[in-house]
């Protein structure tokens, strides 16, 4: 499909029930070749370049306009977020004038809290603040497709569609609903794969898990994976609050301090409640170092430690008998497991590391 035919496509995408965002595009005779502004109004059909104004009817505060030659396919005008009917208008106008097919679309905001990214070949990913081209820079979130969905809908509450075998999708996830079919994502474009298997990055941090706090981030990762995780609320600086995880059957609770990156000891763990917004004004007044803070169920723990992998391709496993939150903090020795407790944890390291390509 040629560049200049894309509306057809992004028509075909809706036709097919996907989420896009909302447009109408013209020929160079400024007549209408397709529009997709409410579902509810399907029948209606505009005639004309007024028929941008029913962009700004339905509530959009901005729109992009995207200029397209058959002869030209690279270093065609593209205006974005144009703010009123009038000048998107006009600048219509003034292409259809030139010889261009236009298309002028609903602006997306990459930039509220959500993420956008690319689907393909078993692998999805993506990053927040930009538009799925950021992959391009390999500076993203990269996981297999099945654990991106689970952790995806963890957060925002839906994640973009499975895809058929040998298709690529490009999409966007958001906080709230968006798009033709005011959906909480976005595809963006979808086509044939070149690529047959590919295998995911899953290492942080990386943008994403500074979005949600590098502690969150490997919680989120732990629960999608199926490791028991306890039942934690999240209050996001720029994510609305969502929960995951399992209940434990205590009545105690923590709050958890979720920094960008991984700063041991630097800020506040505390059993109980506190106020979350007092807590990120004290500890964190630039708001550049914390990016979270959680509230989780507490654990009854008869044993408590860390483990990670050790230099003879084994696991280093250490810890205390109880609640271990000294030991974490450094302030207690590690103790001598029951050798039950180590098998039980190698066995969850080694599944951990097994599904996320690590081993």
């Amino acid at each position: 499909m040629q560049p200049w035919e894309k509306d057809a496509r992004l028509d075909a995408l809706a036709g097919e029930g996907w989420n896009i965002a909302r447009f109408v595009s013209f020929s160079p005779t400024g007549q209408v070749r397709f529009e997709r502004l409410d579902p509810a109004e399907r029948q209606r059909r505009a005639s004309s370049i007024d028929s941008v104004r029913t962009l700004f009817a339905l509530g959009i505060q901005s729109v992009n306009v995207r200029c397209f030659r058959p002869d030209s396919t690279q270093s065609n005008p593209f205006h974005y977020g144009l703010r009123t009917a009038e000048v998107a208008i006009g600048q219509v106008r003034a292409s259809v004038e030139d010889g261009y097919h236009v298309i002028v679309n609903e602006t997306i905001d990459t930039a509220e809290g959500g993420v956008s990214g690319v689907a393909e070949a078993g692998v999805w990913e993506f990053a927040p603040d930009a538009t799925p081209r950021v992959v391009e820079t390999g500076e993203v979130c990269s996981l297999d497709s099945k654990l991106a969905r689970r952790v995806l809908k963890s957060v925002y509450g839906e994640a973009p569609s499975v895809l058929p075998k040998g298709r690529r999708l490009e999409w966007s996830v958001h906080p709230w609903p968006v798009g033709y079919r005011q959906q909480k994502w976005i595809a963006w474009e979808e086509g044939e794969s070149t690529a047959t298997r590919l295998r995911p990055r899953a290492t942080w941090p990386n943008p994403f898990s500074r979005l949600l706090g590098d502690k969150t981030f490997g919680l989120l990762v732990a629960d999608g994976i199926g490791l028991h995780v306890p039942h934690t609320q999240v209050i996001s600086r720029r994510v609305p609050p969502f929960a995951f995880g399992r209940r434990t059957g205590s009545s105690l609770r923590w709050t958890r301090t979720a920094p960008d990156e991984p700063r041991p000891g630097l800020f506040t763990t505390l059993q109980g409640w506190t106020d979350p917004f007092a807590l990120l004004a004290s500890e964190d007044p630039t708001q550049r170092a914390i990016s979270s803070v959680l509230y989780q169920h507490s654990v009854d723990a008869v044993f408590s430690g860390a483990a990670g992998p050790a230099a003879d391709g084994g696991f280093l496993i250490e810890g205390v008998a109880g609640r271990g939150d000294q030991f974490m903090l450094g302030a207690a020795s590690p103790a001598r497991l029951p050798v039950e407790v180590l098998d039980a944890v190698s066995r969850s390291m080694a599944r951990a590391g097994e599904i996320l390509g690590l081993v």
